[in-house]
């Protein structure tokens, strides 16, 4: 179930509470958490997700690093939107066509929308 507030309902609820959490992390969103907690003068808890530590001992697949390999660093746009974010087809092939549209080289990691077993554009 998705909550759609006003701004001005937002701001209200974030006066009057104890305190604000949200469901991200400092490495998401830590800039604007912080200042959330400066603007209203309250204590913001981060609830996750919790990103581990990149474990430079496995390898990348051999696919993966060959494909990459042929970009400079820094130029290819990677897309997760997480395991909890349901999709349309029309709303991936959007995301993906908009990306594309960058002129750069790019990897979309999300559940297939509900209808579909898998994507092909």
């Amino acid at each position: 179930m998705w909550l759609i507030l006003h701004p001005r309902s937002l701001s209200v609820s974030f006066k009057n509470c104890d305190i604000i959490s949200s469901r991200t992390c400092q490495d998401i969103k830590g800039q604007f958490c912080d200042f959330i907690e400066l603007q209203y003068q309250k204590k913001v808890l981060l609830t996750g997700p919790m990103l581990p530590e990149l474990d430079k001992t496995i390898a990348l697949e051999n696919q993966w690093n060959h494909w990459l390999r042929g970009f400079e660093p820094g130029s290819v746009v990677f897309c997760a939107l997480g395991s909890q974010i349901n999709i349309e087809t029309d709303q991936f092939q959007e995301l993906c066509l908009g990306i594309e549209l960058t002129g750069l080289p790019f990897l979309v990691a999300v559940k297939p929308p509900k209808e579909a077993n898998r994507m092909v554009l």
